[in-house]
Parts: C-alpha cells; sequence; structure tokens
C-alpha cells in the first residue's frame, strides 16, 4: 500500500477509535479533553512498520491519573500517550519555550481528533506563528555556535586518528547542519529521525546543502572533509 493510502487509512482507524472507544472510556471528562495524532502518520511519512500515536490532554488530575498504553485496533497498534496537562499546554499561550523544537513541531503538524471546546487550536495556531525575530536570532546564534564546535570536534579527531570520534562527531555536525537549515527556513526541526526527511523538503538551502552532506559522511581526509564543511559554511553566509 502506498504510504499516501496508509496514512489515510490510520488517520481514519485513529477518528474511529476516539469516536467510538475513547469517547465512552474517558466519558465523564471527554467535553475538557483533547485528542490529536502525532508522530509518523501527522508527519505524512507512515509506513507498514507505523502505528497511531495520539496524545490526550486532559486536567493535572486525569494526567498523573492514567499511564500510556497500546492496543490492537482492527488489525493495527494504536498508541495513547497522556503527556500533557492544560495547565503544561497553555502556558505555550503565553510564550514558546525555545529549546522543545520537536514538541512544538508535533503541535505544528498534528492532526487533531477531538477538541471541543477549541483550546487546543488555540494553542497550535499560537505555535504556528513561530518564534519572535528576537528568539530566532537567539537560536540562530546559539545553532552557529554549535555547528563550529561540531566542526572543531571532528578537525581534532581527525587529526588525532580516533576513527569511532570521527563518527560521532560527523553525525553531530550533521543534525547541527540540518537544524541550522530549519532555523534559517523559520520552521521546527523534528527529532533526529525525522530530520533528513523533512529536511530535503525546505524550500531555503536544502538542495543546495543535500550533496554536501553525504559527501561529509563518505570523506574522511582532512583537508577534503573540511572543505565541505566550508563550502556548506559559505552557501549559509549567501543567505545571512
Amino acid at each position: 500500500m502506498a504510504t499516501n493510502n496508509l496514512t489515510q487509512e490510520l488517520i481514519r482507524l485513529s477518528q474511529k477509535y476516539v469516536r467510538e472507544v475513547l469517547s465512552q472510556k474517558y466519558a465523564a471528562i471527554w467535553d475538557k479533553t483533547c485528542v490529536y495524532l502525532y508522530g509518523s502518520v501527522s508527519y505524512g511519512e507512515a509506513d507498514e512498520s507505523s502505528n497511531a500515536n495520539l496524545q490526550v490532554i486532559s486536567s493535572d488530575e486525569e494526567l498523573n491519573r492514567n499511564q500510556p498504553f497500546f492496543v490492537q485496533y482492527e488489525g493495527r497498534q494504536i498508541m495513547v500517550m497522556f503527556g500533557y496537562s492544560w495547565s503544561q499546554a497553555e502556558k505555550y499561550l503565553i510564550g514558546l519555550p525555545v529549546d522543545d523544537e520537536a514538541g512544538l513541531y508535533g503541535i505544528h503538524q498534528a492532526i487533531v481528533l477531538h477538541d471541543p471546546a477549541g483550546r487546543f487550536k488555540k494553542i497550535q495556531e499560537k505555535v504556528n506563528h513561530y518564534y519572535p525575530d528576537k528568539t530566532w536570532k537567539d537560536k540562530l546564534f546559539k545553532k552557529w555556535l554549535s555547528y563550529f564546535y561540531a566542526r572543531s570536534g571532528l578537525k581534532n579527531s581527525l587529526i588525532r586518528n580516533e576513527s569511532i570520534v570521527v563518527q560521532i562527531y560527523k553525525g553531530k555536525l550533521l543534525q547541527e547542519i540540518m537544524e541550522l537549515t530549519f532555523i534559517l527556513n523559520r520552521q521546527y526541526f523534528p527529532f533526529a529521525k525525522w530530520l533528513h526527511r523533512k529536511f530535503l523538503g525546505l524550500p531555503l538551502l536544502s538542495k543546495e546543502i543535500e550533496p554536501h552532506l553525504h559527501r561529509i559522511v563518505e570523506e574522511n581526509k582532512v583537508d577534503d572533509l573540511l572543505n565541505e564543511i566550508d563550502t556548506v559554511r559559505y552557501v549559509f553566509y549567501r543567505l545571512c
């Protein structure tokens, strides 16, 4: 089955499970509860190994009372999470956390299945506006520092011929480059498992940078590797 069809199947199945099962299980608090899809299904990346991930938002009391659980439903696995209470989630209306990109990405991409009072809609609208300029610039500066730190660590480990450490710093550097590209596009970046797939869809810089990522992976000579890294840096400079 094509990914798009599988995604639609999992959305339909989740809607049915929420409507027919969760609504009954939590009937006493249902009018004060939100349920949304997150993860591979909401990102449009579902495959045959994917399950449907449901996030439930309710009161602090309900959050403390309930534990995450898995169910088999019509041949598919569904995971139900209790990761936020309303008091936690609605803090986003006051200000967005600067160090929770993946969490914000999840809210931004969420598919809402139940939100009778529209409380989550307000949170999602706030998140969708992205960070204010000052916060964006601060994040950009910090990510530049992280990029240069990873570059320095990679260079030193190459010179010392520490092959395992080289691979560690290559991974760090590749992640910093892709996350920096997200920030320059003024978009939240997802967890690492989705980072490269979603990087490829960015409108700015991704197509230009992508070939250099593969060369960084493959190259192990100090001068040639640093040249590839610095070429990426010059790409960034042209935009900035």
